[in-house]
């Protein structure tokens, strides 16, 4: 019996990936505050808590694991009771550390080499670092979109919809491109502590609340604003520039650091840190 540990909508596609290429008896644990899970024959899904937890432990007791999957190391350390007897230890996209020249998560130092990394179809480069792994590749982006959980809401009378990210400074893009408050919706990011100012006027709705994704999607016409975030490469992926243009914001390091981004030409904006790019149709 196999464990796969998923904490984000990422990792537990490409975990349904795996078990869909190669079927088999496992235990998956989730976050279901995160996604929606979908059937998956032979498999028990359990939401992550404490008693889930003292399972995975007595199970791995009973007889060891075959193979362990789990995001990054990082998460491995919360298992060392129930890696300790399993046979191989394999590794899922977590997000955009795949697309990563460092990698936030994995220590470049210490990289553990041999073992698998599940990820998508649609990366056709990947950075060195990954180049000790057996590199799998199981589904499609667009896959994610699948576990969303929230509902979808009507984000059309809003021109400017801001994908509240890390390198992306809402105030200075507004300023920069003399965007009027009434016409700008920010998205805020779900962690309270990354979430930056909004200029005054501005829309706002959690991004914890809705569909952002479908939300879009289900849209045309917009200019959507990102800074440096998977949404981008999901919306881009599912074919979301072909109806509106995606702006992408970030800073010097960001830009040199991140595989898999499109042909687009990043330029300075006056008054705003970094460079701005943008893709589509809009």
């Amino acid at each position: 019996m196999d464990l796969f540990y998923c904490t984000n909508a990422i990792n537990y596609t490409v975990a349904c990936g795996v078990l869909a290429r190669a079927p088999r008896r496992a235990v998956l644990v989730y976050e279901r505050r995160r996604f929606g899970v979908r059937q998956l024959p032979g498999v028990w899904q359990l939401p992550i808590s404490a008693n889930a937890g003292r399972l995975m432990q007595w199970l791995a007791w009973l007889r060891p694991f075959g193979t362990v999957h789990v995001p990054h190391p990082k998460v491995a350390k919360r298992f060392v009771p129930v890696l300790a007897g399993a046979r191989r230890v394999a590794y899922l996209d977590d997000g955009l550390d795949t697309l990563r020249e460092k990698p936030g998560n994995f220590d470049l130092a210490q990289l553990p080499t041999g073992r698998s990394y599940y990820t998508f179809d649609d990366y056709a480069e990947l950075p060195a670092w990954l180049r000790g792994f057996n590199v799998e590749r199981v589904c499609r982006l667009h896959d994610v979109l699948q576990t969303a959980r929230a509902p979808r809401a009507d984000l059309s009378r809003w021109p400017h919809v801001f994908i509240e990210s890390p390198g992306l400074d809402v105030p200075a893009l507004c300023r920069a491109m003399q965007l009027d408050p009434a016409q700008v919706l920010v998205i805020r990011h779900p962690v309270p502590h990354k979430q930056g100012p909004v200029p005054e006027g501005c829309s706002t709705i959690a991004g914890n609340t809705i569909d952002s994704e479908g939300s879009l999607l289900a849209g045309s016409g917009q200019q959507i604003w990102c800074g440096e975030t998977m949404v981008f490469f999901l919306l881009l992926h599912a074919g979301a520039a072909d109806r509106h243009r995606l702006w992408l914001h970030m800073d010097d390091a960001r830009w040199a650091g991140l595989h898999g981004l499109p042909a687009m030409t990043a330029e300075a904006l006056p008054g705003v840190r970094g460079r701005v790019a943008h893709i589509g149709a809009a």
